[in-house]
């Protein structure tokens, strides 16, 4: 499985890659570990989902410094 927010995807910090598997069946909760599906290291849904939010945020801050530039004074 892809743990994806809209175009952003959490990577596993080892190998990068996108794909993990959960050990639990059903519905994710921040606890549920899953690991990646090519090296096999293991993080929480919690871990994986502020990953993508640390990336929205870098995504925004780099738009609003493209505006600032943008913006004539």
């Amino acid at each position: 499985m892809i743990v994806q927010i809209r175009d952003i995807a959490a990577s596993c910090a080892a190998c990068g890659r996108t794909e993990f598997e959960s050990s639990t069946r059903g519905r994710l909760v921040p606890t549920s570990t899953l690991k990646c599906s090519h090296c096999g290291a293991s993080y929480s849904y919690l871990q994986l989902v502020d990953q993508i939010g640390q990336a929205a945020m870098r995504r925004a801050n780099q738009a609003l410094e493209e505006l600032k530039k943008k913006k004539p004074n």
